[in-house]
């Protein structure tokens, strides 16, 4: 699976989606939600064996060697899902939901990324104060960041090279995005 999205993300995979029938949306909202499901999957399958599993079976090298490198095959679902985040953004530009998504994104990549090399050691009880500093520290930052003054530079960014800007969206964003326009 992780193998065919991977394919997706270049000129190949671009014409299947093309021939499919999708527009750059349904292709961009189907990766999110792919990526999302893959990890709940994921996530809930490894806590599962690691929760039945004798003490022994886990500590043998080959099955921390498999128990790492599944979510370090999810990995793959994030890089084809910021692709195809890029994809959307550069047909119909940034809004906040999209902005969350990448962040979103970038967060199940960060845990994924925890699980495997705890997985690999095969000891730590640390996955959850990660997931959860990760999550305060993409939370904090977008706070720092300015999100919406983001959007608002990105898309004017995009029109200056000549993409449609939509100047409704914008204006209905709250006071945060004012000095930006």
């Amino acid at each position: 699976f992780v193998a065919a999205q991977l394919v997706a993300t270049t000129e190949a995979g671009r014409r299947l989606v093309t021939d499919a029938g999708l527009t750059p949306a349904d292709y961009a909202r189907s990766g999110f939600f792919q990526l999302c499901w893959a990890t709940g999957i994921v996530l809930a399958l490894l806590a599962g064996l690691r929760r039945v599993a004798a003490p022994e079976a886990l500590a043998r090298r080959g099955t921390r060697l498999l128990a790492g490198a599944v979510p370090l095959l999810g990995l793959g679902l994030v890089v084809v899902a910021l692709r195809r985040m890029a994809l959307y953004d550069d047909a119909f530009g940034m809004t906040m939901l999209r902005l969350w998504v990448l962040g979103a994104t970038v967060w199940m990549g960060i845990v994924l990324l925890a699980v495997a090399i705890r997985n690999l050691r095969g000891v730590g009880r640390w996955v959850g104060a990660v997931a959860l500093a990760a999550a305060v520290a993409l939370v904090v930052g977008a706070d720092v960041a300015d999100p919406e003054a983001f959007v608002v530079r990105h898309n004017a960014a995009r029109a200056e090279r000549g993409a449609p800007l939509d100047v409704d969206y914008l204006a209905g964003l709250s006071a945060d995005a004012a000095p930006a326009l």
